[in-house]
């Protein structure tokens, strides 16, 4: 590589250039073979599971999954009313043992 003036010159290797005429070159730099439009159509969690990963970790049921994480959902809410309405209960029979009305 050479700047003369305003100029930048570079001079590659022979045989480099002639690598990247090559057709070999081109395909050991492609990470895929298959085609843009199939990417875009193929389904994530089929690609997953016939992936060496996939295959060695197996996805739960989605269905199975949802009623789960609903069934937890409710179980919090539940305890989140009964732990507020214990809270209310409690503090309206410290306030009446005392003589004092709650508002």
């Amino acid at each position: 590589m050479s700047i003369i003036g305003r100029s930048l010159k570079t001079i590659f290797a022979k045989n480099f250039t002639e690598s990247l005429v090559d057709k070999t070159f081109e395909n050991t730099m492609k990470r895929s073979t298959t085609p843009v439009s199939h990417t875009w159509k193929s389904s994530y969690t089929k690609t997953f599971a016939k992936s060496t990963l996939g295959t060695l970790i197996s996805k739960p049921n989605h269905e199975v999954v949802q009623t789960l994480n609903d069934k937890t959902k409710a179980l919090q809410m539940m305890s989140l009313d009964m732990a507020s309405s214990c809270k209310m209960t409690a503090t309206n029979r410290f306030s009446q043992s005392n003589g004092f009305r709650s508002p």
